[in-house]
């Protein structure tokens, strides 16, 4: 699902986002926030989690419930700095010397206020423009996300390659591991 910017913005991703999508030939829909249909495609996915940066409307938690390991959100500033709407904006007009992207869980609590995944620094420059930042937060966001990827599928694949042991032949050496079928493994998510 992409979300679909507001009229009265002057940078319009969605456009693009869709592009890559189809070049790529992954299914998706431009959507301004998530219906009942939407939750149902993502409970019935066997989803290994959510990525959503950009996001706007709150999305319910429940469907963590149907995720093995929940939703993972992008948010534009040092959280827990600035939770809600616009934070890059509001650390601006207060005058922060740095802002940064903040990767949480999105969990029951208030907005923003998942466990944070990682963070990272930008700082704010005394000569800069809104837009400056705001090309630094989305370039961070970018890198931020990749990084989380990488770490996240590494992870991932060593969990699912991991055998039980056999208690019942623990004792005895000669006994050899299952070898590992060769067969290609992907993670599964879905970014919003």
């Amino acid at each position: 699902m992409i979300l679909k910017e507001d009229d009265h913005e002057e940078i319009k991703c969605y456009n693009e986002i869709s592009e890559l999508m189809k070049s790529v030939n992954i299914n998706y829909s431009v959507k301004k926030k998530l219906v009942k249909e939407d939750y149902d495609l993502i409970k019935k996915s066997e989803l290994d989690f959510l990525l959503v940066f950009g996001w706007r409307t709150l999305i319910d938690t429940s469907v963590n419930e149907h995720l093995k390991f929940g939703s993972v959100a992008a948010h534009h500033s040092l959280l827990p700095l600035y939770r809600g709407f616009a934070p890059m904006q509001w650390a601006i007009i207060n005058g922060e010397k740095e802002t940064g992207v903040t990767l949480f869980l999105i969990d029951d609590g208030e907005v923003d206020s998942g466990k944070i995944i990682m963070q990272k620094r930008i700082p704010v420059l005394p000569d800069e423009y809104a837009l400056d930042v705001y090309e630094k937060t989305t370039k961070s966001t970018i890198e931020i996300c990749l990084e989380f990827l990488k770490i996240t599928k590494a992870i991932i694949l060593n969990y699912q390659f991991r055998t039980n042991q056999k208690q019942h032949t623990a004792a005895r050496e000669h006994l050899r591991t299952e070898r590992l079928t060769g067969k290609k493994t992907q993670v599964k998510y879905i970014i919003l």
